[in-house]
C-alpha cells in the first residue's frame, strides 16, 4: 500500500524551513507582479499566433468565432447598455487589440484607444407573431451576426447588437473573436457589463477594481 500523505507537522525542522522560504517566495512573487507597460504592446502566445496562422489559411471563417446571448426581460435603457459596453472594453486592452501582420510578416499587436461600441437594433416586434415564433427568429437572427467574420487586422474583434422583440423583451447578442477571449473570460465580460449596466442605471457613476 502507499505510504499516506505526510503533513508539514512531519517534517524535520529544517525542512519545515525549507518549505516555508519556498512558500513566502511565492506569496511575494504573486504581490509584486507589476503591471505592464500599456505603451508597450505585448507579444501573441503561442495560441494566438496558432489563431492567425489558421486565419490566413481559411480567411473569412467563423470557425474561431465565440457567441453568447442574453434574453432581457423588462424595461431596457439602451443608452446605459451601449455606454456599459464602452466603459467595460475601455478596461480591457484584450477587447481593444487587433492583429495585423508586421513588416516581416509575422503577426503583431495593436492595442486601439477605447471607443464607443457599435450596439445595432434588429426590430423583430410583430404582432402576427406568438412569443415561440418571435424566439425563433430572434435564434436566426443572432446565428446571422456571429456568422460575420471578423477582420484580425482591422479589427475590432468584439460585436455586438440588441434584437428587439417587443417594448420589454430583448436580446444582447456579443461574438468574439477567440483570439482575445474564451469562454472563462466571456464570463468575466457578463458581470461587469451588467455591473457597470446596473450602476448607470441607478444614476451611480460607473466604476469597477481594476483588472
Amino acid at each position: 500500500m502507499p505510504d499516506p500523505p505526510r503533513t508539514a507537522a512531519a517534517l524535520s525542522p529544517a525542512k519545515q524551513a525549507l518549505l516555508a522560504r519556498r512558500l513566502q517566495r511565492a506569496v511575494t512573487s504573486r504581490q509584486t507582479v507589476q503591471r505592464r507597460d500599456p505603451g508597450q504592446a505585448p507579444p501573441l502566445s503561442s495560441n494566438q499566433e496558432s489563431l492567425w496562422f489558421l486565419d490566413r489559411i481559411a480567411a473569412g471563417s467563423t470557425a474561431y468565432s465565440v457567441s453568447v446571448g442574453w434574453r432581457l426581460n423588462g424595461d431596457l435603457d439602451r443608452a446605459a447598455l451601449a455606454r456599459a459596453l464602452r466603459e467595460v472594453t475601455g478596461r480591457h486592452q484584450a477587447l481593444r487589440t487587433r492583429f495585423p501582420a508586421g513588416p516581416n510578416g509575422a503577426p503583431v499587436t495593436v492595442i486601439d484607444g477605447p471607443s464607443p461600441v457599435d450596439l445595432p437594433v434588429t426590430d423583430l416586434t410583430s404582432p402576427r407573431l406568438d412569443d415561440a415564433q418571435s424566439l425563433l427568429q430572434a435564434t436566426s437572427t443572432a446565428a446571422a451576426i456571429a456568422a460575420e467574420p471578423f477582420d484580425l487586422a482591422a479589427g475590432p474583434l468584439i460585436r455586438a447588437a440588441l434584437i428587439r422583440m417587443a417594448d420589454d423583451d430583448h436580446v444582447l447578442v456579443l461574438v468574439l473573436h477567440h483570439i482575445i477571449a474564451d469562454g472563462w473570460s466571456i464570463e468575466i465580460l457578463a458581470r461587469e457589463i451588467w455591473a457597470v449596466y446596473g450602476q448607470l442605471c441607478r444614476g451611480s457613476t460607473p466604476g469597477l477594481p481594476d483588472p
